[in-house]
């Protein structure tokens, strides 16, 4: 869970040094599970329940099953932008649909913004810092 504890650590940190003091912080989720048949599963975040920070833009982190994170981008509607990563199998359990991830995405976590425009700096800062696996750009090779 180290990662989960850096990202809020991060998402302080570009709060505090980057951002108008004026704007409110980030609003960080709660974990979601995609896939809740475990010691997470079930409750109000995870599938197939409503996105974390649905309809606002902000920046998502997909994880592995272990917690290991994989990936940041940003969305201008985190819902719809997640929903164009995972849909409804025919059983209703959690489908993704690119078939390309290297490592099985399991978990999400949202951070919501006041306005889009910030979403991007606020992305490749957090690609800096903590240079997710699935990241090309940004990510130091």
């Amino acid at each position: 869970m180290e990662s989960l504890e850096a990202i809020k650590r991060e998402i302080e940190s570009y709060h505090q040094n980057y951002r108008h003091s004026d704007l409110n912080p980030p609003n960080v989720s709660d974990i979601y599970n995609l896939f809740p048949k475990g010691e997470l599963g079930g409750g109000e975040n995870s599938w197939p329940s409503t996105w974390p920070n649905n309809g606002l833009p902000g920046v998502y982190f997909i994880f592995d099953e272990d917690l290991v994170l994989l990936y940041v981008g940003k969305a201008k509607n985190l819902g719809s932008r997640l929903s164009s990563y995972f849909k409804y199998a025919s059983d209703r359990t959690c489908r993704v649909k690119d078939t390309s991830w290297r490592v099985k995405p399991h978990f999400l976590l949202t951070a919501s913004v006041d306005r889009f425009f910030e979403a991007p700096s606020l992305e490749e800062y957090l690609i800096e810092k903590l240079q997710p696996s699935h990241n090309s750009i940004g990510v130091r090779g």
